[in-house]
């Protein structure tokens, strides 16, 4: 029997083969690249589905972004976007939200293989929010993203509350997987991750040394289902986890951190690898009682160099 396609759903094949294979990848880098900045790659990107692949360094910029895109470093210890240069009340590392015309797809904004420190976040009728990343409304994935040293502080006698260090979402669809969320402050709730009205999955996730003055030093989770998967969550505080959340096995969910299995894997991955080999010449120099300097000189230097050299490899 011959078949014949009715026009619309014709028409709305060949759309979507045109939506999916239209994606590009947008470059940036100092020199030779598309664009030197991550932002100038961003605003001259498509709505949907490009993907900025972002070169070595230190990007000290305050992204923005309301397209479904990929942000993909050289990897965590390579690709650094610093945010702490940014103004005071509006300087999150990275804010992804809808536009006026909504999210248009259902794809994921995906944040991949780098590493976000020193936010403070913005400051929104009183809340100050996401010192790392704040979302809003939209599905985002971390990948392999190191999270640190981000600080939601008080801005003033106006700022009622500070939610969510790390990552603060706002009515969104978050999943953090293969990441390491640690050392991050918020002045009331979330250290790590304030998540209200919208789901939070974290899988195979380190979430250590994060700190809510209020309660939920790791999570604080509000009207927000909530599920933890082969996570390691400990020593935080005040409280590790405030909110329900469901426990899919394989945690580790602690008051405090042991020591890993070996000194020299630094961001608890089972292996020391690139990722420490930059923690350490993060931590170069005069250095007291950090955990880079592995020969308790209180310097991090060729010494502790040649020592995460030595244990190179599993932990195991």
């Amino acid at each position: 029997m011959k078949r014949t396609i009715p026009l619309p759903a014709l028409f709305l094949s060949f759309t979507t083969l045109i939506v999916a294979t239209s994606a590009e990848t947008i470059t940036v880098c100092p020199r030779g690249c598309d664009h030197d900045s991550i932002q100038a790659a961003i605003e001259a990107a498509a709505e949907e589905g490009d993907v900025i692949q972002i070169g070595p360094g230190v990007w000290r910029e305050n992204l923005t972004s309301n397209k479904q895109l990929v942000l993909r470093g050289a990897g965590p210890d390579l690709t650094i976007i610093d945010g702490s240069d940014g103004p005071v009340g509006w300087s999150p590392c990275l804010m992804v939200s809808e536009d006026f015309d909504g999210w248009r797809t259902r794809e994921r904004f995906r944040v991949e293989s780098l590493t976000l420190r020193g936010g403070s976040g913005a400051e929104i009728f009183g809340l100050v929010r996401g010192g790392g990343v704040y979302i809003e409304f939209v599905p985002v994935t971390f990948s392999n993203v190191v999270i640190e040293d981000c600080e939601v502080r008080s801005l003033g006698e106006f700022t009622v509350e500070g939610i969510g260090g790390a990552i603060c979402n706002y009515f969104g669809d978050v999943i953090v997987e293969s990441s390491v969320l640690r050392d991050n402050s918020a002045f009331t709730m979330g250290g790590a991750i304030f998540s209200t009205h919208g789901p939070l999955r974290i899988v195979d996730t380190v979430i250590e040394g994060n700190t809510g003055e209020v309660d939920g030093g790791a999570i604080s989770a509000d009207e927000s289902p909530l599920s933890i998967e082969r996570s390691t969550i400990c020593g935080n505080s005040s409280d590790q986890i405030v909110g329900k959340y469901v426990d899919l096995g394989g945690n580790i969910i602690s008051s405090e951190c042991g020591a890993p299995a070996c000194p020299t894997d630094l961001d608890r991955s089972g292996t020391t690898d690139g990722a420490d080999l930059g923690d350490v010449f993060t931590a170069w120099g005069d250095c007291d009682g950090c955990p880079a300097d592995f020969n308790g000189d209180d310097r991090v230097d060729a010494g502790d160099l040649g020592l995460l050299i030595a244990a190179w490899g599993s932990c195991s």
